[in-house]
């Protein structure tokens, strides 16, 4: 139900900001997936037009090290600042393909073994800045700290 009423909700959006369609589009990707693999949005190079500067690839999945939390996102930002790194402006990275996409609010799915202050089926915010882009995920693997 929160996934149709977040479509239409970011369809409405598009069509007053004429985001790129692939903005959109990324919400549906978690439907798509295999357990054993994962959608992410990724730089591959510099435009001013999202869909021509990004690419949704599959990564594999994996299961998180003692010290980790594997996330899986319900729900991710799409801010100016993701338009403006894959235009060059800003935080211009000179190796794509790198991930992008600073927040999310995900669902825990896996605890490492070391993980006491979390569970499985905790909801968290998590911030990807300082460098470390990927919200644009289905799934993140974080460190509890």
């Amino acid at each position: 139900m929160f996934g149709r009423k977040l479509i239409t909700y970011l369809s409405v959006i598009n069509k007053i900001t004429k985001l790129p369609k692939v903005c959109v589009n990324a919400y549906a990707i978690r439907r798509m997936s295999a357990n054993s693999h994962y959608k992410q949005i990724q730089v591959l190079n510099y435009s001013t037009n999202f869909a021509e500067a990004t690419k949704i690839v599959s990564l594999p999945l994996v299961d998180p090290k003692s010290d980790e939390i594997l996330v899986k996102n319900l729900f991710v930002g799409i801010n100016a600042t993701d338009l403006n790194i894959t235009a060059g402006r800003y935080f211009k990275h000179s190796d794509p393909p790198y991930p992008l996409g600073f927040e999310a609010l995900g669902q825990i799915v896996k605890t490492g073994s070391a993980i006491k202050d979390y569970s499985v089926g905790q909801y968290l915010v998590v911030m990807c800045g300082s460098g470390r882009l990927k919200g644009y995920s289905e799934y993140l693997v974080i460190t509890a700290n």
